[in-house]
């Protein structure tokens, strides 16, 4: 791999989808196969990159290129209209309570457990139209696919995420076969719609891929940044203090957290033709990593406050953790709604939130994910009204468990 790490050339690699193509099957198949695969875009929209028959997913979205990424993120973009992300707002809200209703009694929990792994998750699932009651088997399955990319596992460990990835996409398969007869009024319905309209080239392999892609985009991101911005907060307890006397300056915290600890630490590409980078010669077949984590420290860009929270910084909003150009994150404005809505109920029933014991995160080069975050906390009395959690968000645990670095 050549790693790119400074801000500037992520930013220029990032812009230049002709050189440098997102279909990484060759990056995850190369080293097994023992021969070079380089990107098989799709020519046109509606021509998967790789059908292979429907058995294993077709590149969609965050891992294909123009022209049919264009189209992909268009209809998404019509899928999820504008106001999408605010409509939500009142459901979200309602289950960040519930959630924390659980163990504000306690006085103590494991976070991740409690409630990061669930809340994005099982928005995820609401809006794809999953039954909660498979929560546990879902997110099970995705961090079994994001692991594929950890870059730290065996070769049986690797066969055994591929075998519980493609189970995902076939559950994800029998979900939407289901619902085609009469596409429901969700994500998953306007997907089925389209690719049963003759006007649209969306094809039902491209449909049940971009799932499965919200699936999993869905499962870690938001949660991995829950995780680290409450256990930054508890590093800097007069930072909880300023956040519960200035709720306003969430929003601001919450974008130097997704800065600092970017969830998904880079993204892959791979060299259509050669190229050369600071006098560094990039052959044709390369494999190429944006090191989104990195850039988004470089001092070139960010001055020398650039390892630290700086709830003022005026060009917050310009990290790379939601990636950058044509595949920045269809899902950014949900994932900073999912996490301030959780940061605030956390912050005005609390106080003194504090560790309970050690942390580790999962032992990957490709996320940035709390495998727990053991919390104590001092409980704020209000006025509340108790409502029952939906039975999947008592289900499941920790599926990285045994994988901390």
């Amino acid at each position: 791999f050549y790693c790119i790490s400074r801000y500037a050339d992520i930013q220029n690699i990032a812009r230049d989808t002709q050189a440098y193509s997102s279909n990484i099957v060759g990056v995850l198949m190369e080293k097994m196969l023992g021969k070079a695969l380089l990107p098989r875009s799709a020519q046109k929209p509606g021509e998967g990159s790789r059908r292979n028959f429907g058995v294993t997913p077709v590149d969609v979205l965050a891992i294909q290129d123009p022209p049919a990424h264009k189209y992909q993120k268009l209809l998404t973009h019509r899928i999820v209209a504008a106001d999408f992300v605010r409509d939500l707002e009142p459901q979200v809200e309602a289950l960040a309570g519930q959630l924390v209703d659980q163990f504000i009694d306690q006085g103590e929990t494991e976070f991740m457990q409690a409630a990061a792994w669930k809340l994005p998750m099982l928005m995820a699932m609401r809006l794809l139209g999953h039954p909660e009651t498979d929560f546990s088997m879902i997110k099970q399955r995705c961090s079994h696919s994001i692991r594929l990319l950890a870059g730290t596992t065996s070769r049986a460990e690797f066969l055994n995420d591929s075998a519980q990835s493609l189970k995902l996409f076939q559950y994800c398969w029998e979900r939407y076969l289901q619902g085609k007869s009469a596409p429901p009024e969700n994500i998953a319905g306007g997907l089925m719609r389209a690719a049963m309209d003759p006007e649209h080239p969306l094809s039902d392999e491209e449909a049940v891929s971009i799932i499965l892609q919200l699936l999993l985009a869905g499962s870690d991101s938001s949660a991995s940044t829950l995780g680290n911005a409450l256990r930054l907060l508890i590093e800097n307890p007069q930072l909880q203090e300023q956040l519960r006397a200035e709720p306003a300056l969430i929003d601001n915290f919450i974008e130097e957290v997704l800065r600092l600890e970017s969830a998904f630490q880079g993204h892959f590409r791979l060299l259509t033709q050669d190229a050369e980078l600071h006098g560094v010669a990039l052959p044709r077949g390369s494999r190429v990593f944006l090191l989104w984590a990195s850039g988004n420290r470089d001092e070139r860009f960010w001055g020398d406050t650039a390892d630290t929270i700086d709830l003022q910084r005026d060009n917050r909003r310009r990290h790379l953790t939601f990636g950058y150009g044509l595949h920045a994150c269809l899902g950014r404005e949900l994932a900073r709604m999912e996490i301030r809505i959780m940061l605030h109920e956390l912050l005005r029933r609390t106080e003194n939130i504090r560790l309970a014991g050690a942390t580790a995160h999962v032992a990957s080069l490709f996320t940035r994910t709390l495998l727990e975050l053991p919390i104590r906390f001092d409980r704020i009395d209000r006025p509340a009204t108790k409502t029952a959690a939906p039975a999947a968000a008592r289900l499941g645990h920790c599926p990285h468990r045994g994988a901390a670095a």
